[in-house]
């Protein structure tokens, strides 16, 4: 199973080289939040093989759409983030750990679908006057 999650910047940020720490901490942090138990297992003990190997079945691309500096790497705009994973169980942990963040967005887009309108309104009858 495979997770596309698009980060949004609203302002150019500097990441450091080291990034990749910080997106392993969020994906944990989300999985815990999601599924408990599931990203438990998958931090403490992995997942065994028959032939008795361990194994954290969990993969994560570097961020695309990063522009390098010598500082460190750009972000601009937007970000793209692949997780995947052959156990949907973890998959699903860390979409449901991201969740809480969707109201939030479609909020902000709720408000400037009504505000952009209404501010237009608001500039063409100051013109008039």
């Amino acid at each position: 199973m495979r997770l596309k999650i698009l980060l949004r910047f609203p302002k150019p940020a500097l990441l450091p080289w080291g990034y990749p720490e910080w997106l392993r901490g969020l994906a944990y942090t989300a999985m815990a939040r999601g599924l408990p138990r599931v990203a438990q297992q998958l931090h403490e003990e992995g997942w065994s093989h028959p032939e008795g190997r361990r194994y954290k079945p969990l993969t994560y691309s570097w961020l695309h759409g990063l522009r390098p500096d010598r500082l460190g790497l750009w972000a601009e705009e937007t970000a793209t983030w692949w997780v995947s994973s052959p156990i949907p169980a973890v998959v699903e942990a860390l979409a449901l750990g991201l969740l809480p963040f969707i109201p939030g967005d479609l909020l902000k887009l709720a408000l400037a679908a009504f505000l952009l309108p209404s501010a237009w309104w608001v500039v063409r009858n100051i013109r008039r006057e």
